[in-house]
């Protein structure tokens, strides 16, 4: 009982740490929007007040986008390690 108590909770401590952090969860989202999102944000609010609050200039813009598929893998990745922490 005791070695399955501490299995536990060690488990939840890494379910904690595995699990991205609010502003982590707002950032995969973005990125996982279409490319659209990125370049044409006047068709989408919270795409130009991204861009304005972040001042994110154009040069930036295209990295991000260069970007993104790592970044979707890497969102894949956490989402499953989560998995399996939980099963």
């Amino acid at each position: 009982k005791r070695r399955q108590d501490e299995l536990f909770f060690h488990l939840t401590q890494l379910e904690k740490l595995a699990a991205p952090t609010t502003f982590t969860k707002m950032s995969l989202w973005t990125l996982g929007q279409n490319e659209t999102f990125f370049t044409e944000p006047n068709n989408n609010p919270i795409a130009g007040i991204l861009r304005k609050e972040l001042e994110i200039t154009p040069t930036q813009g295209k990295k991000i986008l260069s970007q993104r598929v790592k970044i979707q893998a890497l969102c894949n990745n956490i989402k499953e390690v989560l998995q399996l922490i939980v099963d």
